[in-house]
């Protein structure tokens, strides 16, 4: 995927899951069944982190990112083997570390936790847009599941990721509707 595609889609599937989490119900909204699930107020805080993460890592000239983690010179790998990956490494058990894992403490305010993802996603986004194609194969980024990665994996994965976790809220809410009925 071309750098102007990965905007659109890290825009697409973010706001996709905002949309959805505007239709939920504060009952909803912090509902997590046993607390086997996260609720979705806590999946949507774990990819706030995960995005200013990266925000702050891009925020650090891309020079001393090569210094610090290395210069790939290898291709980045595609979107298909990125997400391959990633659920592999998921069905092996991995988990996310404590760095992102959300709060336990209630929160019920839908509308201003949209909009500071939006707002997080579009900083990184900015940031992205000023880099050019070359540099998304070329800067290495840590990710605590992945290993050391590249930037356009880096933003694969944050794709996936929103995707995923989009599902669990929408399962996580049909099993509370299943169990109420």
């Amino acid at each position: 995927m071309y750098k102007e595609d990965i905007i659109t889609e890290l825009y697409r599937s973010h706001k996709k899951f905002v949309n959805y989490i505007r239709t939920l119900s504060a009952d909803d909204y912090t509902y997590s069944h046993e607390n086997l699930k996260w609720a979705p107020y806590q999946d949507l805080e774990h990819h706030k982190k995960v995005l200013k993460k990266i925000v702050l890592a891009l925020s650090i000239p891309s020079f001393i990112l090569k210094l610090i983690y290395g210069k790939s010179n290898n291709p980045s790998l595609s979107y298909d083997k990125t997400l391959k990956l990633y659920q592999i490494r998921i069905n092996d058990g991995a988990k996310s570390t404590k760095e992102f894992t959300p709060s336990k403490t209630l929160r019920a305010h839908i509308e201003q936790d949209c909009i500071e993802l939006i707002s997080t996603l579009e900083k990184l986004l900015l940031k992205v847009g000023e880099l050019d194609e070359h540099d998304l194969d070329s800067i290495l980024l840590p990710h605590p599941i992945l290993g050391t990665i590249t930037l356009r994996e880096m933003l694969y994965f944050c794709k996936i990721h929103v995707e995923m976790h989009h599902e669990i809220c929408k399962k996580n809410i049909r099993l509370k509707q299943m169990l109420i009925n």
